[in-house]
């Protein structure tokens, strides 16, 4: 089993100003990796990945079902 650090960040859906925030200061290679909960409505269009990942030197993608968690992601 592998074993690393795990942050996860929640946020309403008017916290999308606060996780770019947070996001610009993770260093590239964190040693950890990062999950964000976003609460959205169900029809909202799915731009909130390519948001955030022009504000992070981590890449941001949305999770897939059984997507493996990985440090620096």
């Amino acid at each position: 089993m592998r074993q690393f650090r795990l942050i996860v960040i929640g946020a309403s859906a008017g916290g999308l100003e606060a996780l770019k925030r947070v996001l610009t200061d993770f260093p590239a290679k964190l040693p950890a990796a990062i999950a964000v909960v976003l609460h959205t409505h169900a029809t909202s269009p799915r731009y909130m990945a390519g948001i955030l990942d022009r504000h992070s030197s981590l890449p941001v993608a949305y999770a897939i079902d059984r997507d493996e968690l990985s440090p620096g992601r």
